[in-house]
C-alpha cells in the first residue's frame, strides 16, 4: 500500500465530516428562518392539542369544541350539532402553514384600509380566529382582513394584541355561514325508491299519491276532488324529488310543534322505509317596520319500517283514477333484505331524534301543499242553445232528408219526359200545370200558362187561315 493512502483516507474523512456539519448547519438555519417567518411557530407541533376554536365576525360567533373521547368536533351555538372534521382540519392546516410575507402598517388609523379593525369596532368587517388548549390557554389568535388583490393567495393579517400588520400566505378565509361548518344534508332517498306520499292538514285537507305503474316517473293523485283533474302531468314531481337531497339552512334542539298548525306528511319507499315529517310555518316580525316578515319552515322527522310496503291505498278513488292492485312492480332497485332497511331506520332515528330542522319557506310547496295547488276544474265545452235568436238549428243538428231512403230513392226522369211536380206546402201557390196537347207533330206539349213572348202562328193554322 502506498504511503499516501492513509493521508488520502484521512482527508476524505475530514471532508465528509465538514460536509455533514455544513448540511446540519444549513438545515438548522433554514428551520430557524422558517420558524421566524411562520405566523405561529409552535402550532405545527401542537395541532393535535387544540381543544376549542372560536371564530368571530361582526354579526356571528361560532365555537367549535373537540370531544377527545369520540374525537368529534361540535358547534356549541347549535347545541352541539356535529361539525365537519374535514373543515376543521383544513383551517388548522392553513394556520399552521401560513407565513409572514411582508410587513404592513402599524398605524391603527390605517387598519380599516386593510380590513383589520378589531372585530368589535364599529363598521368593522374583519374576522378573528382563536385556538385554545384544553386548559383554556390561547395557542393562537389572528385577526384576518381583506385578501390581497394581486400575486399569490394571501391575506392582510394582524396577530391579536400586536400593532404590526402583515400579508400572510395561504387560504385564511373565515366563513361564518353555518353550511360551511356542518353537514346540512338531512336525508337522501332516490326518487325511484319512492312509491307513496301522503299529506294531511289539521283541517282534514288530504292528498294521497301513488306511483301507479312501473313506467310512471311521477305520482298519481288518488283522491282527486269531484270535477277536478291534475293541473299538469308533472305537478307531483316536487314530491318524488323532495327526499333526494333534503338539506336544512339552520338547526335547533328538538322542539314541540303546535298540533293545531302541524301538517303531517309521509314518504313511503318500495322496500319499507317510511319517513314521517311534521311541518309548521314559523313567522318572525320584521326588524324594519313596513318590510315583509321572515318566514321559515320547521321540520321534525321520524322513520319507521313498513312490513307490507306493496299495499296500495284502499280509500275512495276519484272518477277516472284506476285502482292500484299492487306496488310490487313500481320502479325500484333490487329490494334489500328487511334487516338492512330496519338498520337504516334505526340510524335515521338516531340522527333525527335531537333536532328540529329549519328549511327555507319556499319548501312549503311540498310539506304544506294543499289539494287545490295540484288540481284544476275539468272544463266542459258548452254548446250554444239552438233556440237562441239568430242561431240556426242546422248549425248544430244535421237533419236527415226523409225522402232519401231506400224505399223512396231520388230518380231522374227519362229524357223527353217532364219532371214530376213538387208537392207544395200549404199556403204556397202550386206551379202551373203542364198538359200534353197533340200538335200534329207529337213533340211539343202545350201549357195553359201564359207565355211571355207568344210566337205568331204559322200560315194555314188557326182561325182565318187555309191550306195552300
Amino acid at each position: 500500500m502506498s504511503s499516501k493512502t492513509p493521508l488520502l483516507l484521512a482527508a476524505a474523512t475530514i471532508a465528509l465530516g465538514s460536509a455533514a456539519i455544513l448540511l446540519e448547519s444549513n438545515r438548522s438555519a433554514n428551520t430557524s428562518a422558517e420558524a421566524q417567518t411562520a405566523l405561529f411557530p409552535e402550532l405545527k407541533s401542537q395541532v393535535g392539542s387544540v381543544a376549542q376554536i372560536v371564530i368571530q365576525s361582526s354579526d356571528e360567533t361560532w365555537t367549535l369544541s373537540h370531544d377527545p373521547e369520540s374525537n368529534q368536533w361540535s358547534l356549541l351555538e347549535r347545541s352541539g350539532y356535529a361539525v365537519s372534521p374535514g373543515r376543521v382540519a383544513t383551517l388548522l392546516g392553513s394556520l399552521a402553514r401560513s407565513k409572514r410575507l411582508q410587513q404592513k402598517t402599524s398605524n391603527p388609523e390605517r387598519y380599516g384600509d386593510l380590513g383589520l379593525d378589531d372585530v368589535g369596532a364599529e363598521g368593522s368587517n374583519s374576522s378573528q380566529v382563536s385556538l385554545h388548549l384544553v386548559d383554556g390557554t390561547t395557542l393562537a389568535s389572528l385577526i384576518i382582513g381583506r385578501s390581497r388583490a394581486q400575486g399569490t393567495e394571501a391575506h392582510y393579517v394582524r396577530l391579536a394584541g400586536e400593532a404590526a400588520s402583515w400579508t400572510a400566505s395561504g387560504d385564511l378565509h373565515l366563513s361564518t355561514d353555518l353550511g360551511d361548518w356542518v353537514e346540512t344534508l338531512v336525508v337522501q332517498v332516490p326518487a325511484t325508491r319512492l312509491t307513496k306520499v301522503d299529506v294531511l292538514h289539521p283541517d282534514g285537507d288530504t292528498i294521497r299519491m301513488q306511483r301507479a305503474q312501473k313506467e310512471d316517473s311521477t305520482l298519481t293523485v288518488m283522491n282527486l276532488p269531484q270535477g277536478n283533474e291534475a293541473s299538469s302531468e308533472w305537478v307531483t314531481s316536487r314530491f318524488t324529488s323532495a327526499m333526494t337531497s333534503l338539506n336544512f339552512e339552520d338547526v335547533r334542539t328538538r322542539m314541540d310543534l303546535d298540533p293545531t298548525q302541524v301538517v303531517k306528511s309521509s314518504f313511503h319507499t318500495s322496500d319499507g322505509l317510511v319517513i314521517h315529517v311534521a311541518s309548521q310555518l314559523e313567522t318572525e316580525d320584521p326588524e324594519v317596520p313596513g318590510t315583509a316578515p321572515t318566514e321559515r319552515l320547521l321540520l321534525n322527522l321520524t322513520a319507521t319500517f313498513d312490513e307490507n310496503p306493496s299495499a296500495p291505498w284502499n280509500g275512495p278513488l276519484a272518477p277516472g283514477v284506476e285502482a292500484v292492485e299492487s306496488l310490487d312492480d313500481a320502479p325500484t332497485e333490487e329490494a334489500p333484505d328487511p334487516a338492512v332497511v330496519q338498520a337504516e331506520v334505526k340510524a335515521l332515528n338516531e340522527q333525527f331524534a335531537a333536532w328540529t330542522y329549519v328549511l327555507p319557506a319556499y319548501r312549503r310547496s311540498v310539506f304544506l301543499c294543499r289539494m287545490d295547488e295540484l288540481v284544476k276544474p275539468i272544463v266542459v265545452e258548452e254548446v250554444a242553445d239552438p233556440a237562441e235568436p239568430g242561431v240556426e238549428l242546422d248549425d248544430f243538428i244535421e237533419i236527415p232528408d226523409e225522402t232519401l231512403t231506400p224505399e223512396n230513392p231520388v230518380t231522374e226522369p227519362p229524357p223527353g219526359e217532364p219532371e214530376a211536380p213538387d208537392e207544395s206546402s200549404p199556403g204556397e201557390e202550386a206551379p202551373p200545370k203542364v198538359t200534353p196537347v197533340p200538335d200534329g207533330t207529337g213533340t211539343e206539349p202545350k201549357s195553359d200558362a201564359p207565355k211571355d213572348n207568344p210566337q205568331p202562328e204559322p200560315p194555314g193554322e188557326g182561325s182565318g187561315g187555309g191550306q195552300l
